[in-house]
């Protein structure tokens, strides 16, 4: 439960969930495995995660559906107004349930669950399905998850890295304040026990501010210096602008412009690619940020 010395100090309570999702030791799936989407008549593995199998509730299901909206609106009453929903897919795998319903529809009522339970909570999506998730949600996650690497290598998923969740913050823009807030991940401002340059480092911060994302900070303080925070707060101080992003059918190289925001009117060259680029006669180096 959130103490009042959180709330003292100006802070509102959150929590991070993965709602749909049961692992193989725990109660929930251990008492209730009926509750589970099925496959021939046993529970469906959903997806392996923290070295256990997990499965997926059937949100189809009327105690499901109890249990989920007692469980939040209890964490709601507690104080948490801040609710961040993650390995949402599970809900919409595909399997056997107990009404019938495509695995985005019953999606749809686990989410509609949430949504009614936390009343006027703040709900951020993760590893969503992401338009039947318009209407639940007020943020968004619309990449994959950044890491203190850079990693442009293409083809298949290739895991966690910055250049990924960067490029699908800028791919999705348009997103943006329409369906929900988009969330571009944490920003990575720490100096220490990271290989991301600096030039990258403040590519993405830059960046985020300027497409008005949402700027979440997780880094341990203790390892932010002076320049981190700097970097922190010019991005803050970007946000709130309407925003327009011309070169998405190119190479990795976008101008991001902003107006109406309180720093004015922004164009920010942003180069994730690796090589020299240049704007009319202005050269910006390879994954790095530049303002016109």
């Amino acid at each position: 439960m959130p103490s009042a010395a959180l709330f003292s100090q100006g802070f509102i309570a959150g929590i991070w969930t993965a709602p749909f999702s049961a692992a193989e030791t725990s109660g929930l799936f251990q008492d209730h495995a009926g509750w589970m989407v099925q496959e021939a008549g046993a529970p469906k593995v959903c997806y392996r995660n923290w070295g256990k199998k997990i499965y997926a509730l059937d949100t189809t299901l009327p105690d499901v559906k109890e249990w989920l909206g007692q469980t939040f609106s209890a964490l709601r009453r507690m104080g948490f107004s801040y609710f961040k929903v993650d390995f949402l897919f599970a809900a919409a795998m595909p399997g056997e349930r107990a009404e019938r319903a495509t695995p985005i529809q019953a999606y749809r009522e686990g989410m509609k669950t949430i949504r009614q339970a936390v009343g006027d909570g703040f709900i951020l999506g993760c590893g969503a399905p992401l338009l039947p998730s318009a209407g639940f949600v007020e943020g968004m996650r619309i990449g994959e998850d950044t890491a203190p690497h850079w990693d442009t290598k293409r083809g298949a998923f290739q895991g966690p890295n910055a250049y990924s969740a960067l490029k699908n913050s800028i791919m999705r823009s348009f997103l943006h304040r329409k369906l929900w807030l988009n969330d571009p991940d944490c920003l990575l401002l720490r100096s220490q026990d990271i290989s991301l340059t600096p030039n990258e480092r403040e590519l993405y911060a830059l960046a985020a501010g300027a497409l008005d994302n949402m700027i979440i900070e997780s880094d341990d303080l203790a390892l932010v210096d002076e320049r981190g925070r700097k970097l922190l707060r010019k991005a803050i101080a970007l946000q709130g602008g309407r925003v327009n992003v011309r070169g998405l059918m190119g190479d990795d190289f976008y101008l991001i412009r902003s107006q109406g925001g309180p720093a004015g009117e922004v164009r920010l060259i942003a180069n994730l690619s690796d090589r020299s680029n240049q704007y009319n006669s202005f050269e910006v180096p390879p994954r790095s940020a530049r303002f016109l």
